[in-house]
């Protein structure tokens, strides 16, 4: 048992940015379609109804996968003997699958809601 691996390091500091953000973005989304915050795609900036859907949705899922990240992090710590390397890679992984994941449902709850 190591608390202190590379996958529970890595995978809690994710899910800390993932809840952070998420909840700052579902309190304080941003009002107006911008290229610089929130959930951009073309899907989400082609109206303000669009945007305004979007960045309420993504940010609580992002939330969401926070929370559940930082679960799979404290379960991970009781796992024993897997290589650093390997750790690493796994949460690296499950990082990108997270944000994967999440555009994909947002953007087909957007084509489902908006056309």
């Amino acid at each position: 048992m190591d608390p202190l691996n590379p996958f529970t390091l890595v995978l809690l500091l994710n899910s800390a940015i993932f809840m952070g953000v998420g909840r700052w973005m579902f309190m304080r989304p941003p009002k107006k379609i911008n290229d610089l915050v929130g959930y951009r795609t073309r899907r989400s900036m082609a109206g303000q109804e669009e945007w305004d859907y979007a960045q309420k949705i993504s940010a609580a899922r992002m939330e969401r996968y926070g929370w559940i990240e930082a679960v799979i992090a404290m379960v991970w710590i009781f796992i024993p003997g897997v290589d650093s390397f390997i750790e690493t890679m796994i949460a690296t992984v499950g990082i990108i699958a997270s944000c994967v994941v999440l555009m994909v449902q947002t953007e087909n709850d957007l084509k489902e809601r908006f056309g």
